[in-house]
């Protein structure tokens, strides 16, 4: 039995296989920032691309760069609470 899921593949000349992901959600950021992407079915995708670390919810940021939620931390802050504008103490 066939799998005819649709996925999202990132357009790019001569990608390396191994570095060829696809998406599961097209809302991915990492689609979001490329030059084009083309919609597959999965079952017909060549053997060891893998899906996207972002859209498996499996992504896991390098220690010390969370930078997305230190942007949502201060998105959700007060300004009144940041601090002084200018480097006035």
């Amino acid at each position: 039995m066939t799998d005819a899921k649709t996925v999202f593949v990132i357009a790019a000349p001569r990608a390396a296989s191994s570095n060829r992901r696809y998406h599961t959600d097209e809302d991915c950021h990492r689609l979001e920032q490329s030059q084009g992407y083309r919609e597959k079915r999965l079952d017909v995708l060549a053997d060891g691309i893998k899906e996207c670390s972002f859209c498996s919810g499996e992504h896991t940021p390098p220690k010390g760069t969370d930078t997305l939620a230190t942007r949502d931390h201060l998105l959700a802050m007060d300004p009144d609470d940041v601090g002084p504008t200018g480097g006035d103490a």
